[in-house]
């Protein structure tokens, strides 16, 4: 039903939020308007203002259009679940949420939202700096998480919100946020999947580790095994003789007691540029803890064609502790297809290890991949997660002002308990004391995380575009959408 040719001329609706005020049309942020922040969910009900009628009775027309805007209204906001939450994040800083109606792909570039309370915005696509469709039940989440005060029960009740929800991954980053308050919380453990093994708490994958198992193809088996397997899975009797081949010159290479057999292994295995010698060229030497083998391997790489060598080539580029070695496999990337590069490469400017993200950024720069630009801003930034060992709350006490400690506290030392009645110590004191003899200091585990700022990506940008915006993810992306509507 069209409301418009039913509802009188008359009828102004007034639906207000954040600055907002909208009536009887769709309202256009200006470019240089900041958005506000947004209101709590149901904050703000949109009122229904009849002007002409007061002091008049309702005509029925006018009546049953109010009734049915009303309820369409009301609808809207009595089932969040129903409704988008999408969040347009602005170049200046600010944001809305809600339902987009048109997203920044539209030809006549503009973005129109319909906002958590039923206004509806129409913003420049140029001041979009991202778009992030995502439903209204994860946006409460956020709220929620933002206002949760950080106390085990008030982050389990969250957590347990959204277990209920179906919101697995804000689940997850509750739960995170409970061990940062409370590590030994053994639900939360639980609920993240972490196992307990010898008094510590890991992931699966980190025990699996700890016992000595490796992944392979996606199963966990003892690195013994891993030969066996992989012999088992090569496709053709050549990969299998060359499988053999290499084994045996590695071995005359590192066998000192037959020097004379030294360079006979080393020119043949120079010589390989069979592809269906890469199988046990990956085996046998990517592997091997000797830099000199390593870098046999990337030469057998670089002179071998198919897209094989180049995957192993970018694992080099992205992995290896050498140096020397990096720079190398991204020298024998060159002339390859950089379209069937650009994946692992994209996806390594997001991996956890944060070195693996410049060294990333390096290949990309070598290569001269501009296609690469807008996920090298998304990179410029990136956040990791590193254990860090503390010593132990319990071998700590904090003070106040007063002199006063928590229980199982040690006595303070009379000039220290002075200094505090005098308040020479206005921020109180923490003491850790020494163990006794003989007595180790406890210690634990926990997870830092830490934003880090990438120089290489930084520098790859720069290569590849001849601006420099610094870390200014935003000031990059205004960049990026003027040169692409100049083309």
């Amino acid at each position: 039903m069209d409301l418009s040719e039913e509802i009188p001329t008359s009828l102004l609706v007034d639906a207000t939020i954040n600055r907002y005020s909208l009536v009887g049309e769709t309202r256009r942020l200006a470019p240089s308007e900041p958005a506000a922040s947004p209101l709590p969910i149901g904050h703000v009900m949109p009122q229904v203002l009849l002007p002409d009628t007061v002091g008049r009775p309702f005509s029925r027309s006018v009546l049953l259009a109010a009734m049915l805007l009303c309820g369409m209204l009301c609808s809207m906001l009595s089932f969040p679940g129903t409704v988008q939450a999408d969040l347009i994040e602005l170049i200046g800083g600010g944001s809305l949420r809600g339902e987009c109606l048109r997203d920044p792909a539209d030809p006549e570039g503009i973005v129109r939202v319909r906002t958590l309370s039923g206004a509806v915005v129409d913003v420049p696509a140029d001041q979009v700096a991202r778009f992030t469709r995502r439903k209204r039940v994860a946006e409460e989440f956020d709220l929620q998480l933002r206002d949760t005060p950080r106390t085990v029960d008030s982050l389990w009740a969250l957590a347990e919100w959204a277990r209920e929800q179906g919101l697995k991954p804000q689940r997850a980053e509750a739960l995170e946020a409970l061990l940062e308050v409370d590590p030994g919380h053994v639900a939360a453990h639980r609920g993240l999947g972490h196992v307990q093994h010898e008094g510590e708490w890991m992931t699966h994958p980190q025990l699996m580790e700890r016992k000595g198992f490796v992944k392979h193809k996606g199963k966990w088996v003892l690195p013994q095994e891993v030969e066996l397997l992989e012999l088992a899975e090569l496709q053709s009797a050549e990969e299998k003789q060359w499988f053999r081949q290499i084994k045996t010159w590695l071995t005359w290479l590192k066998d000192g007691t037959r020097p004379e057999r030294q360079p006979v292994a080393l020119a043949s295995l120079r010589a390989i540029r069979e592809p269906a010698a890469i199988p046990a060229v990956a085996r046998h030497l990517a592997n091997d803890g000797d830099d000199a083998v390593r870098l046999l391997a990337v030469v057998i790489l670089s002179q071998t064609e198919g897209d094989r060598p180049g995957a192993l080539l970018v694992e080099f580029c992205l992995k290896d502790r050498s140096w020397n070695i990096r720079q190398d496999a991204i020298r024998g990337l060159q002339g390859r297809s950089v379209e069937r590069l650009r994946l692992p490469l994209r996806k390594a400017l997001k991996h956890e290890v944060n070195a693996v993200v410049n060294n990333a950024a390096i290949a990309i720069a070598s290569l001269g991949d501009r296609d690469q630009i807008p996920a090298l801003i998304d990179a410029l930034v990136t956040d990791h997660r590193y254990s860090v060992t503390v010593p132990d709350n319990a071998n700590t006490i904090s003070m106040g002002t007063n002199g006063s400690f928590a229980p199982r506290g040690v006595p303070l030392p009379d000039s220290v308990a002075n200094q505090l009645a005098t308040g020479q110590l206005p921020q109180g004191v923490n003491v850790q004391y020494a163990p006794l003899p003989g007595e180790e200091l406890r210690r634990r585990t926990v997870m830092v995380l830490r934003h880090e700022a990438n120089p290489e990506v930084l520098a790859a940008l720069q290569r590849l575009t001849g601006q420099n915006f610094g870390y200014d993810k935003a000031a990059w992306k205004a960049w990026q959408r003027r040169q692409q509507g100049a083309a």
